[in-house]
Formats: C-alpha cells, structure tokens, sequence
C-alpha cells in the first residue's frame, strides 16, 4: 500500500448542510469512495464546529439559506472557523448572491448545484493543493463589479503602487498565469519548474505586490499588467 498517497487522502473536510439523503451521499462520496476524512455537521449542531480542531477545508450547503430563513450569512460567518479554514460554497443556485462571499479571502472555491461529483472531488483536491476554484464566468462577474464599484474599487481592495514593482521574468510569468487562471500544476508545466518552485514564486509576488493570497494577486494583475509585454 502507497502510504504516502493515502496520507494525501486524509484530509480534513467539515461538512456543513442539513442533514438527509443528499447529506449522506455527499459523505459516502467523498469519504468512502475516495477516502477523504470528513465530519458531517448539521446547523442545529453548529457548535459541535467549534469544538473542533480547524478543519482545512468547511464546505458549506448553500441550500441551508434557502431552507431555513434562521441561518443568515452573518451567523456563519461570525464562527470561530469561518476565520481559521479556506471555505468552499457548494450547491449555490444560479440566483444566490455571493458577493459578501467571495469578499472573504479564506473564500477559496465555489460549486454549483448543478455540478457533476466528479467535478467536486476534482475541485476539492485542488482546493487542498492550495489552488483555487471559482467557475470563470463568476470569476469574471466579480472581477466586473469590483471595477465598477468606486467604493470597492481594486485600489482598496489591494495596495497597487504608483510603478510596476521589480518582478523577475519568472514572476511576471507567474502573475500571467494566474490571471489566465491557471492552477499551480498547469503554471508548473508551463514554466517547466516544480510546483515547489511555483509556490516559492507566488510567495515572492505576493510580498512584492503587497497581497495577501491568490485572489488579491489575480486583482492586481487584471488591472495593472495588461499592457505589459511577456
């Protein structure tokens, strides 16, 4: 048995939904059939949460706001964890508002109700990898607004200076990358570099840009590089 690939199985997953038979598919899914380690939560338990370690990664049932009008957005996202673990959105209905959402940098990924499970183990494991996963017409949406809006324009939301910062080739390499959405193994082959080195490189840029993840990262590079030459 390949100990190592099953130590990269264990994760911790805290799933927060309510519970049923579409509750109890999702854990035999992501637990049973590919060996993640997951701990199902229902909202009337929602402090059995905080007593736990922080998960890695909450998913949260976004059905949850439409079932019960009890659980507003600010009651979740006054939980202690909501702050310590990166948190997915899954079952989001095409009409469901996420702005308040996808403002929150621990906000890593997004998942439609409409979305094959293949497609949410791929994106969880992603997510786990450090990587990001928003569908990119919402990723375009959110990059739209936050231009428009004069108060939430990208100059708050990211500390851009007044001239480019000093970005090695490499790094400006990267930064492309990521606005092109591209994940850390895809920018890895690209540049025919390890993912280690990709992660050294996103560290560097995140210091030089003055960001503090992947999304600010993408923010500043929309509105600042696109002129540039390669």
């Amino acid at each position: 048995m390949d100990s190592g690939r099953d130590n990269e199985k264990l994760q911790d997953i805290a799933i927060l939904g309510s519970s049923g038979l579409q509750m109890h598919l999702l854990m035999d899914l992501l637990a049973n059939e590919h060996h993640f380690r997951c701990t199902a939560i229902c909202p009337d338990d929602l402090q059995t949460l905080n007593k736990l370690s922080a998960p890695r990664l909450i998913l949260l049932d976004m059905h949850l706001f439409q079932e019960d009008d009890r659980f507003e957005s600010d009651v979740w996202l006054s939980q202690p964890h909501f702050s310590k673990s990166r948190v997915a959105l899954i079952n989001v209905g095409p009409k469901m508002e996420l702005d308040e959402w996808m403002q929150r940098s621990n906000c890593v990924g997004v998942f439609r109700e409409t979305d094959e499970p293949e497609l949410l183990v791929r994106g969880i494991r992603a997510i786990l990898s450090g990587d990001f996963w928003f569908p990119r017409d919402l990723m375009a949406r959110f990059l739209q607004q936050t231009r428009d809006q004069s108060s939430r324009s990208v100059s708050s939301v990211v500390s851009v200076s007044a001239s480019m910062p000093e970005l090695t080739p490499k790094e400006l390499k990267v930064l492309r990358a990521l606005c092109a959405g591209a994940n850390n193994d895809e920018i890895a082959k690209k540049l025919s570099v390890s993912t280690h080195t990709v992660k050294s490189h996103l560290s560097n840029l995140y210091r030089k840009l003055n960001v503090k993840n992947r999304l600010e990262a993408v923010l500043w590079g929309k509105q600042s590089i696109s002129d540039r030459a390669n």
